[in-house]
């Protein structure tokens, strides 16, 4: 699981087996709750969306 905190370098991934833990967080990020990452580890994977400047110029 995966979500965005913003920008791209604010971008955090997941592993979990528990499909129950997945649709709690789901239904809690979809009603707005604090705390619905809370029972996950997250890893920041943002260095993986940034743009280097020659990618940016083409």
């Amino acid at each position: 699981m995966e979500y965005r905190d913003g920008v791209a370098a604010e971008h955090y991934q997941t592993l979990t087996v528990s499909q129950e833990k997945v649709l709690r967080a789901f239904l809690g990020w979809a009603a707005g709750r604090q705390g619905w990452r809370d029972s996950f580890r997250w890893n920041n994977i943002g260095a993986m969306f940034e743009v280097s400047a020659a990618d940016a110029t083409g």
